[in-house]
């Protein structure tokens, strides 16, 4: 909503009720005039620490594709209420999934569709998310309906369904869909691959802390959203090519999953197969480990995340990153206390699998990383949608969902570009992508500025999208790191300015220190485990990262 709708909203509020109102709800309407009015709608923030790039985002209009200072370089027309996340494809393509959650549509870049899939079969719909597979082949996740009697087969309780707070009916997999002939080539459905601990007479029951590769399908978490029939609900999910393996967002299990798509059909059913040789079964698992009996309430970090995926640039290549909305975190009481996260995990890899001791969890058991307001400073909340990647330049960029706000942090966590998707009637985003000036779809295009802006008014604030960004990674190379005994780090690097951050598992800054020519930072006071020197630079960002044990 724009500031002069808001103002003619709340002043007509006003003219109605400022008669028997009090001069307390009177105050309360009065602050949130000033508070949408100081809402800087648009463009943010362009810092000369930000990629120059360009942001893909649905409104309930169109999808757009803005530069770097909210200024609409080109649309889609009418591709709006899209179910429930746009992606532009390397060859130019638009892709994304139907709100019928039937249909796999393309579009080129004249918004003509090219190309789409639809799911024949009644009972299975494709939902958030789509990823295109280096054979051209594509990804979606899905959701299949089950009758009660099918429920049961796999064990749940059905009496637990009583109303609409409480009453699944879909449960979630994924398909591959064969882009040359439209059809499913390949599914996975978590209800092969589930275990129940309540009942020895039902069906798949088994001792959950003997079966950390399934599911207990009666940990699903209940709080919110069973009036969507959902179950254990996968809200996204990533694909490695290198593994041939998919990190799935759990969220009613506050955990994110990864499995194998190296098997066929049959395989995805069982427990063989794949070059896991575990067939469908559950590879790894963070977030929430008393779901399969390892861990308490206590080891939990995950609360109702987004959009896992492997990170591609920077220090943290290969690991994993997330967005954790934090929703309903026992020991936030006050709204105005809630905070989500962005953590970093590094899964322990052994083969095609993961490695897991007798007795314990997965490890890490939390994140090498986390970016937060406790940890970094960096406040940013939402409740539903969301999601975080690190781009080319080694920097994170946020999709605040509910909010409709969508940012860039630097390796800090400080906010180095910042945008508010809002186009006048609600900003409520399920994600939203960013893209580098040389992403391969955008060569050749016309991407000069079209004169209008996507909110109204257009942002007040002074954008220049000269500011250019540096490659911050450029100097990696360059830094040399040395362990002397257990007693200190020496670092070695390029002439400047530079700091070195002294940083614990858990993600807390313990020091900070300046750095000439040559320095050593001190290590004997430490205790024994794991901890990371950060070196940066004003100017450059992050430089490099080093991971050692005391």
């Amino acid at each position: 909503m724009n500031q002069f709708a808001v103002v003619l909203l709340y002043l007509s509020m006003l003219k109605l009720y400022t008669i028997s109102m009090s001069s307390k709800w009177l105050g309360f309407f009065m602050f949130l005039v000033a508070t949408q009015l100081s809402a800087q709608e648009g463009i943010r923030l362009n810092s000369n620490e930000a990629m120059k790039g360009y942001l893909l985002f649905e409104t309930q209009f169109s999808t757009f594709l803005v530069d770097n200072c909210g200024d609409i370089v080109h649309e889609w027309p009418g591709v709006a209420s899209t179910d429930l996340h746009n992606k532009l494809q390397e060859d130019g393509l638009l892709r994304y999934i139907e709100n019928n959650e039937k249909t796999l549509v393309l579009r080129d870049w004249d918004n003509n569709i090219v190309k789409s899939y639809f799911i024949e079969d009644p009972n299975l719909f494709i939902v958030y998310e789509a990823l295109k597979k280096p054979n051209g082949n594509f990804l979606c996740v899905t959701r299949r309906y089950l009758t009660d009697e099918e429920f049961e087969d796999i064990g749940y309780d059905i009496s637990r369904i009583n109303d609409f707070s409480h009453d699944p009916r879909r449960m979630d997999g994924v398909i591959e869909i064969d882009a040359q002939t439209g059809q499913v080539i390949w599914e996975w459905s978590i209800r092969d691959h589930v275990i129940q601990q309540r009942d020895p007479s039902a069906p798949n029951y088994g001792i959950l802390a003997d079966n950390p590769q399934l599911l207990n399908i009666d940990a699903i978490i209940d709080t919110y959203d069973w009036n969507s029939g959902e179950s254990f609900m996968i809200n996204g999910f990533d694909y490695n090519p290198e593994l041939e393996q998919l990190a799935l967002s759990v969220r009613k299990m506050g955990e994110v999953v990864i499995i194998d798509q190296s098997t066929t059909t049959e395989q995805a059913k069982g427990s063989t197969g794949g070059n896991s040789g575990m067939g469908g079964d559950i590879l790894y698992r963070f977030g929430n480990p008393q779901n399969y009996d390892r861990g308490t309430a206590a080891d939990r970090i995950l609360y109702y995340q987004h959009n896992p995926n492997w990170i591609q640039h920077g220090p943290h290549k290969g690991k994993l990153i997330c967005y954790n909305n934090g929703l309903d975190r026992p020991d936030v009481v006050n709204f105005e206390d809630r905070y989500s996260s962005v953590p970093i995990f590094d899964p322990i890899e052994d083969g095609f699998k993961y490695q897991i001791e007798p007795g314990q969890a997965y490890a890490p058991l939390i994140p090498e990383v986390q970016y937060n307001r406790h940890t970094t400073n960096t406040h940013f909340y939402s409740s539903y949608t969301s999601g975080a990647r690190v781009m080319p330049n080694g920097n994170i960029f946020i999709t605040e969902g509910v909010d409709g706000v969508v940012f860039e942090i630097n390796v800090d966590g400080e906010k180095v570009w910042e945008y508010d998707c809002d186009e006048g009637s609600g900003a409520y985003l399920f994600r939203s992508e960013r893209y580098p000036e040389d992403y391969p779809a955008l060569i050749g295009k016309d991407l000069s500025s079209t004169g209008a802006t996507v909110e109204f008014p257009p942002s007040s604030y002074d954008c220049d999208l000269t500011v250019s960004t540096t490659d911050i990674l450029d100097e990696k190379q360059k830094l040399i790191f040395k362990k002397i005994d257990n007693r200190y780090i020496e670092v070695v690097f390029p002439s400047g300015k530079y700091k070195a951050d002294l940083i614990s598992i858990d993600g807390k800054w313990l020091d900070v220190q300046d750095l000439n020519e040559t320095n050593k930072i001190s290590i004997e006071h430490l205790n024994g485990g794991v901890y990371f020197i950060k070196v940066s630079s004003s100017s450059l960002g992050v430089i490099d990262s080093y991971k050692f044990y005391k």
